[in-house]
This record gives structure tokens, sequence and C-alpha cells, in this order.
């Protein structure tokens, strides 16, 4: 099954539609961090700040009333999240929107997120029958919080920014990484003499170039552990690769995706 990685285009971003749903999802954590001892953490909610956040870099824009939708969803869902109909333009500074929209737009970190959008949707459509999957999802949720907090060290403190900003789309990096090791795990008991070299040489790498990567090596390396996943678990074009073995392809996940 031939699987080529496309390179994704940088979104036309309407920064306040991302000010939006940064300031959305800083009021959940906020309730979250009252919650997590006695509810634990949402997935289900993260899950759907991803599939949001996936809509908003491939529209370009994010209307309060949409996201508004969602959280009303999420309040039905597992828990509730309180206090969230606040105003947004009583918070939102256009200047902070725009430089915190040119990193989500910058086309490097934007192949980073689509790459682990695409780990994730490949995962949930291998474990078809799985609700959501914490590792990644924990990932996801840390890269948000990174995130919000540039937003929030915004205008002042650019070292700071910078900071969260990178740490933010490490995390991104480590869980698309994640993601593909463990369905090469799951595949290995068909992977070929060639196939086992390969991984062998890529894990070596990975292990050779820690604190000398470089800005396309996350790409890079994510795209080789895709790669070699696929080629293990090679089938027919149409068709998915699960636990339970090759199933034909329904509608894409985020379409199929809903709170609960």
């Amino acid at each position: 099954m031939t699987q080529e990685n496309q390179t994704v285009p940088a979104p036309r971003l309407c920064p306040r539609g991302l000010a939006f749903y940064l300031y959305y999802f800083a009021k959940f954590m906020e309730r979250e961090l009252i919650s997590y001892f006695t509810a634990g953490r949402n997935f289900l909610a993260t899950e759907g700040f991803l599939f949001k956040l996936k809509i908003l870099l491939d529209s370009g824009r994010f209307h309060q009333s949409e996201l508004q939708g969602f959280v009303d969803a999420v309040q039905k869902s597992q828990w509730k999240i309180e206090s969230l109909h606040i105003k947004i333009n009583d918070v939102v500074d256009d200047d902070n929107s725009r430089t915190i929209a040119l990193e989500f737009t910058d086309s490097h970190k934007n192949e980073i997120f689509h790459l682990f959008y695409e780990a994730y949707t490949t995962i949930s459509l291998y474990y078809e029958n799985s609700k959501y999957f914490p590792d990644p999802l924990t990932e996801f949720h840390n890269f948000l919080s990174h995130m919000v907090s540039a937003w929030a060290a915004l205008p002042g403190d650019k070292c700071k920014f910078s900071s969260n900003v990178q740490r933010g789309f490490n995390h991104l990096f480590r869980g698309a990484l994640d993601i593909y090791k463990i369905l090469i795990i799951r595949e290995i008991h068909k992977a070929s003499g060639a196939s086992l070299n390969k991984l062998r040489q890529l894990r070596q790498y990975e292990c050779a170039t820690i604190g000398k990567r470089h800005d396309d090596y996350a790409k890079r390396l994510i795209n080789a552990y895709r790669k070699l996943f696929f080629e293990i678990a090679d089938g027919p074009d149409g068709y998915k690769p699960t636990i339970n073995g090759w199933v034909k392809l329904r509608k894409p996940l985020d379409e199929e995706a809903q709170l609960s």
C-alpha cells in the first residue's frame, strides 16, 4: 500500500479565532485542575480540542459559536466545565493574537501538527474499537498548555514565549513518534529482515542525534517511522491496518468522532 506524505500548506489563520480557541482551552485547564483528583483527566474533551484545532488550521477561521457548541457538548459529557461563558472581546489583545498565530502558521510547525494529527488518526483507525488514546492526548494537552503559556507571556517576556513555543511543538513530535513506534511493535511479527534492519538503523540514528537536531529533523524522523510502519503493515489500497487485520476504509475519523 502506497502511503506518500504531502507537504501541508501553511494556513491563513484568523488570529482572533486562535485566541478564542486558546482562551477556551485555558478555562478548560482551570476546571480540569480542580477536578483532576476526583474525576481524572477528560481525554474525550482533549480529543475534541484536537479535532477543533485541525478545523481551525484548515479553514483559517473559527467562529465563537462553533467552539461554544463544542463546549456545550463537553458540559454534557464526563463532567461539567464551569464559568466558560465569558466574552472573548474582554481578554483578547490583537497584537498578541497575531504573534501567537504566526507560530501556528509557520510552515515547519504547521507540518509537525499535521503529522501528529495524521499519526493520531492512524492509531485510532488501527484500534478501531477504542474510544481515545491517553498517551498521545496527554502530549497534545501539554502542547496546548505550553501554547497558552506562550500567549500569556506576551508582549513582555519574549524568552518565555519562545521557550514555551519550542517545548510545545516538541510534545507533538514525541507524541507522533511514540504512536508509530507502538504501531510498529504491534506489526513487528510481519517485518522482513530488511525492515528489521531499517528499524535498527533508525533507532541508532535517533539515539546518535540527540542534542544535534535541526529544523527538519522532527518531520524527517516522524516520516521515517511512518513509512516503516506502512511498509511492515503493507496491505491493499483502500484498506486500513487494524489489530484484527485489514478493513476497508470508511469516513475519516474526524467526521465520525463526536462527544457522547
